[in-house]
């Protein structure tokens, strides 16, 4: 997670990262640091949310927030 983080915060542009959901919560973290908010594990039958972690300049503060995706009769409306 940490050599991913670090090539994310690297990018000139915004990155999207799809991982194994028992190792995003860890991912999230080494980007972001304890940033608000952040659960400490993503469900494994979850597949219709997004993780969203924004900062102006990316050494923070950041913002994290997650997207119900709602594309599926059964996709969830409520985040993690």
């Amino acid at each position: 997670e940490t050599a991913i983080a670090a090539a994310a915060l690297a990018s000139a542009q915004p990155a999207l990262i799809c991982w194994r959901h028992s190792h995003i919560p860890a991912l999230a973290r080494a980007i972001a640091g304890r940033a608000p908010a952040i659960p400490e594990v993503w469900p494994e039958d979850r597949f219709d949310v997004v993780w969203s972690l924004e900062s102006q300049d990316r050494a923070g503060p950041w913002r994290f927030s997650q997207i119900p995706q709602r594309l599926f009769a059964r996709d969830r409306h409520e985040p993690i």
